[in-house]
């Protein structure tokens, strides 16, 4: 038998979706049949599927021990030492200075992840629940700068639909071919192609293309290469990189994308502020707050060495 013990990362999801994040490898048909048998109680007592989880309930599972564990793959997580760069912490929510070189999830190469520095920072990686605190967007391997997790349930799914709504303005900062002298605002539909880890940007709508928009600004010109700042309006998988590359200004060192530069083993494009506003309910007292991060060292080097500043 297993007895879990139901906090605010479990509360407010009906049983039946509890259980089958918990016995993550079983079927529906067993989940559904171990409640309609009584193999599940909630404070002593036999509940239904669409019942609703509190805070303090007490759920008890009465399957043997190696039943449980043969339908429960609890996710495994490199162990490691790495330090987080913090750059905001509160009981809610953690923003993290990214660095290059590291992948937000876990590939299932067995290198570190910025998940497993996460899960050893606050001491989650053994936890018996079914939620672990999680990033709420996601940058590139090679992409820096600032990054939202959530260490709970509720701030997770509320950070989320903020997001969704356009609630949070993100800023990142690179250097592109050619000069952009005005502001400009560029629209476009983008289709990822999984075949060859890439996506293509087109001006007129077509079937299976999501519509982006993406607002730049030049922040410094010089030698026919341009330092921008970038607001993602819309946040698509290598929106800035393919964005800029279809209007011929590609980020120096993108190979992908045609921004092949010799000299420049990769593109160099930072997440350099976030600023929070209209957050309705636990986030509020996000509202009006704005963190920033400096460029990282070899991003301020390139830039010297191709703009002389």
């Amino acid at each position: 038998m297993k007895t879990i013990k139901i906090d605010r990362n479990e509360e407010k999801q009906r049983i039946d979706r509890f259980l089958k994040k918990y016995l993550n490898k079983a079927p529906s048909t067993f989940i559904y049949k171990i409640l309609r048998k009584k193999y599940i109680k909630v404070n002593g007592k036999r509940v239904k599927e669409e019942y609703f989880l509190e805070s303090g309930d007490i759920v008890e599972i009465y399957l043997a021990d190696d039943t449980i564990e043969k339908f429960r793959e609890s996710k495994s997580y490199v162990e490691n030492k790495g330090e987080l760069d913090i750059v905001y912490e509160d009981s809610n929510i953690l923003l993290v200075n990214k660095p290059a070189g590291i992948d937000v999830q876990p590939s299932g190469d067995g290198r570190i992840s910025l998940v497993d520095k996460l899960l050893a920072y606050l001491d989650e990686a053994d936890g018996a629940g079914t939620f672990r605190p999680s990033f709420c967007n996601r940058l590139d391997r090679n992409t820096t700068g600032i990054i939202i997790a959530a260490k709970n349930y509720n701030s997770l799914k509320e950070m989320n639909e903020n997001i969704r709504n356009r609630n949070l303005n993100k800023y990142y900062y690179s250097i592109v071919k050619g000069e952009i002298s005005r502001n400009v605002e560029i629209g476009g539909f983008l289709r990822k192609r999984s075949d060859v880890n890439k996506v293509e940007v087109i001006n007129a709508a077509e079937e299976g293309y999501k519509e982006i928009t993406t607002r730049i600004r030049p922040v410094s010109c010089s030698n026919g290469f341009t330092e921008i700042e970038v607001q993602l309006i819309t946040g698509r998988t290598h929106q800035i990189r393919a964005h800029l590359s279809s209007i011929g200004h590609p980020l120096v060192g993108d190979v992908k994308y045609g921004g092949k530069m010799k000299g420049v083993k990769r593109y160099l494009l930072h997440s350099k502020k976030l600023e929070f506003r209209g957050f309705k309910g636990k986030l509020e007292y996000l509202n009006g707050k704005v963190f920033e991060t400096n460029c990282p060292e070899n991003y301020l080097k390139l830039k010297k060495e191709l703009m002389d500043q």
